[in-house]
């Protein structure tokens, strides 16, 4: 698929088929995710991929109504770790925007592959922790189902977005 396409064409997705993802693609996706940008090249991130009912029945749960996440076959967890930037106003919260980059590139990739996703902040991120058993020093940062969108023809063009003279200010 087109980049151009992949962009304009990811959707949240909220409604999934129980059809597993196949091991080939799930490899295809991470190997995008693992090209994505951070600072000084940190890779600060570290993903969980959960399979198993009870557990993402369980996550489900602690993201305070989003049950469509038991629904996927996969359910993704992004985690980092903070980490010193000797640079910038963001210190050591620069984490946030690489773990942010690593999942863009997921979904888009997911879209590539015909699956849907869904960026889902809201959760008890302690609970998830101790569920998960992170080690010290990484937080949870961002969940998403993975998985073969239930309904036909969902991939249309996003919906309504501000026109690009609403958003860009070009500076001669």
């Amino acid at each position: 698929m087109e980049l151009q396409n992949a962009i304009r064409t990811r959707r949240s997705v909220r409604l999934y088929l129980s059809d597993a993802v196949p091991p080939g693609i799930l490899k295809r996706i991470f190997e995008c995710v693992r090209m994505a940008p951070s600072a000084n090249n940190t890779q600060p991130w570290h993903f969980y991929v959960i399979r198993e009912p009870a557990l993402k029945s369980k996550i489900a749960k602690m993201s305070y109504g989003h049950r469509f996440l038991a629904q996927a076959p996969i359910v993704v967890v992004c985690c980092g770790k903070s980490y010193a930037a000797p640079y910038g106003w963001l210190g050591n919260q620069m984490y946030l925007l690489d773990c942010a980059a690593a999942m863009d590139h997921l979904t888009l990739a997911a879209r590539n592959e015909g699956l849907g996703t869904c960026w889902v902040s809201d959760f008890d991120q302690d609970g998830i922790k101790r569920l998960l058993k992170l080690p010290a020093g990484y937080d949870v940062i961002m969940l998403t189902p993975l998985g073969w969108p239930a309904t036909e023809n969902f991939f249309k063009e996003t919906r309504v977005r501000r026109p690009l003279q609403n958003m860009v200010t070009e500076i001669a």
